[in-house]
């Protein structure tokens, strides 16, 4: 039993720790392959405050898509909180294209762009 758990420990560790392949470069990679392709957007619309106080920025969002492509959970990561709620709102409705698994996707939504 010890040497199945020494054995899957020493496995995990190999995947990222190749010779010549560095911590940063693997967690990249990673980064690079959970990457999908968006196949249905809505605009978030710029809230009336926002609007009032010529408010612009950008909001970061990390967005957890199922397997079939619909958006599970998005978390705030940055922005002003008058744009939070409509990016969120609008990025929640957002369709990805298929995958056999879930994934975690990086989002960044600009109000105001010039």
């Amino acid at each position: 039993m010890r040497s199945r758990v020494t054995a899957t420990i020493v496995l995990l560790l190999g995947v990222c720790f190749v010779p010549g392949m560095s911590a940063p470069s693997c967690a990249q990679e990673a980064k690079a392959q959970a990457t999908r392709k968006v196949i249905h957007k809505q605009d978030p619309a710029l809230p009336p405050l926002a609007r009032n106080l010529n408010l612009r920025g950008t909001v970061k969002l990390e967005v957890s898509v199922a397997g079939s492509g619909a958006a599970k959970e998005v978390r705030v990561l940055g922005g002003n909180p008058v744009l939070t709620d409509a990016a969120t709102k609008a990025v929640s409705t957002w369709k990805w294209e298929p995958a056999g698994h879930e994934t975690n996707e990086s989002v960044e939504i600009v109000f105001g762009a010039r």
